[in-house]
């Protein structure tokens, strides 16, 4: 008796699926860009405008998607862009005050985080010296700064002698 017997090799080899994934959305400060990038070596990309570069830029707010093959695997993502304005700051204008004087400063807006010159984060902040204030107010994770001057000087003094009576005609 004989046996027969026959063997074959396969190599499987297993490509991991090009995984795109920005997240549920963006938040863009009004007049900004976005750049999106999917670079993958031997990928072919389609966005949602049909566009096939490996990047897109975004500079409106909307629905946006891409498609990222690479080989026979294929990987989608569709996220928001939402646009949101510079916050609005004046904290007021430079300023000249006597020292003893404070000058408070506000630049409250709800919702948004502060940071002063001095890294304070409250939303108002007294001055009481000379120097320059500023403070970024984030909101939306947009940023704007305000600043001014300030100068207090010494109380003037006056003396212009004690009292004294004069008689008409007289001068002093």
């Amino acid at each position: 008796t004989s046996q027969c017997s026959i063997s074959d090799t396969m190599r499987l080899i297993l490509s991991p699926v090009p995984l795109v994934n920005f997240g549920p959305n963006f938040d863009v400060c009004n007049g900004d860009s976005l750049l999106l990038d999917v670079t993958t070596p031997n990928a072919t990309y389609v966005w949602q405008d049909s566009s096939t570069n490996p990047s897109f830029t975004v500079n409106s707010a909307g629905t946006y998607w891409v498609e990222r093959t690479v080989f026979l695997c294929q990987s989608t993502d569709t996220f928001q862009v939402f646009y949101h304005p510079y916050p609005t700051v004046d904290i007021g204008p430079d300023s000249n005050l006597c020292f003893g004087d404070t000058l408070l400063l506000d630049a409250f807006q709800a919702g948004a985080t502060y940071s002063w010159q001095d890294s304070n984060s409250d939303s108002v902040y007294i001055v009481d010296t000379t120097g320059i204030y500023w403070v970024d107010v984030t909101l939306n994770g947009c940023t704007t700064r305000d600043s001014l001057v300030s100068n207090f000087f010494p109380i003037p003094f006056v003396n212009i002698g004690s009292n004294t009576d004069l008689c008409t005609g007289d001068t002093l």
